[in-house]
């Protein structure tokens, strides 16, 4: 080991920094609740702390940092300029990068916390990367996000601004999207969505129907938890979740040709009660040929995809 990054997953819930070894090693990790709310400064001096925290964790003082890489959930130009987000909605025009290198006195790079996402996921299959040619990226947790990756490297358009997979249509006259657009697959397979959707049609049949109230907040995660304890409309709101979630998989299929579709988030954390379904709405969907090249798969980081993306992609800048 000659020398270690940072890799930080900034998302709307928690803020996850890890340690990564040059040999590719996982030496330590920090989380703090993410503030969302917060102004861009607070935040990123929150995150500032966070990442001498996990270099402090390490214990290895004589072993050089790098650098810093971090994936935030907003519209990242190709400059890595902060734009917009329906997460961080009192970030504008954020230049993130040089802000947290001043505080840390290292290199920092910035891009999408989905493209963070993609690239971890194609490290994790780097001793595969003979066989895929294209591996995209779709991260399922409070928003959702997606990431395009061909022969190792991200496709960003020229704005920066491709693979928001998570806002193709799925019901052209559908739910409202935070984007503004409706019918947008996050309207329906974000962790939020399914907890507004399942209070939406509560509302509809009274609260004797489920074991919850119609003033708790509810969240995708305890969708989840109710439909796993035999909650009926939880599990019919996970269903319908899946069949939205294939149909979005078989469009990404057809457009892309991909070898593989990695699952990140907590959504995708439901497994086969969630992939069983979706891939059969992507079978029926798709062109036969794309449906039966792609893989469909869970993420093989877990949790850390983001962040390890992230150090990873450091790694590479620093080379």
């Amino acid at each position: 080991m000659r020398a270690i990054t940072i890799g930080i997953d900034m998302g709307g819930t928690k803020t996850l920094a890890i340690a990564l070894s040059d040999d590719g090693n996982l030496l330590a990790s920090q989380q703090i609740e993410t503030d969302r709310f917060a102004e861009a400064e607070k935040a990123l001096g929150d995150t500032a702390q966070l990442v001498r925290d996990t270099i402090d964790s390490c214990g290895f003082r004589q072993i050089p940092v790098k650098g810093v890489g971090i994936g935030l959930a907003g519209l990242i130009t190709r400059e890595g300029i902060f734009t917009d987000s329906i997460i961080f909605p009192r970030w504008f025009s954020v230049d993130a990068g040089p802000i947290l290198s001043k505080t840390l006195d290292l290199p920092v790079i910035v891009d999408n916390d989905a493209n963070m996402a993609g690239m971890g996921e194609w490290w994790a299959r780097r001793d595969q990367s003979q066989s895929i040619e294209t591996l995209l990226c779709l991260t399922l947790g409070t928003g959702v996000g997606g990431a395009i990756i061909t022969h190792g490297r991200l496709s960003r358009g020229p704005d920066g601004l491709a693979g928001e997979l998570g806002h193709i249509t799925v019901d052209l006259n559908g739910r409202k999207c935070a984007c503004g657009s409706k019918g947008c697959l996050n309207a329906y397979v974000s962790g939020t969505a399914i907890g507004e959707r399942y209070k939406e049609r509560l509302l509809t049949i009274g609260q004797d129907n489920s074991s919850v109230s119609e003033e708790d907040v509810i969240s995708g995660l305890m969708v989840s938890k109710l439909a796993s304890s035999g909650d009926a409309l939880a599990r019919e709101i996970i269903q319908e979740t899946a069949v939205y979630l294939g149909a979005g998989l078989a469009s990404l299929a057809n457009v892309f040709n991909p070898d593989v579709i990695a699952l990140t988030g907590s959504v995708s954390n439901l497994g086969e009660q969630l992939l069983g379904t979706a891939r059969s709405e992507l079978a029926q969907r798709a062109w036969p040929l794309s449906a039966k090249r792609v893989r469909v798969e869970c993420s093989r980081l877990g949790t850390s995809v983001g962040a390890i993306g992230a150090a990873v992609s450091a790694l590479k800048a620093s080379v």
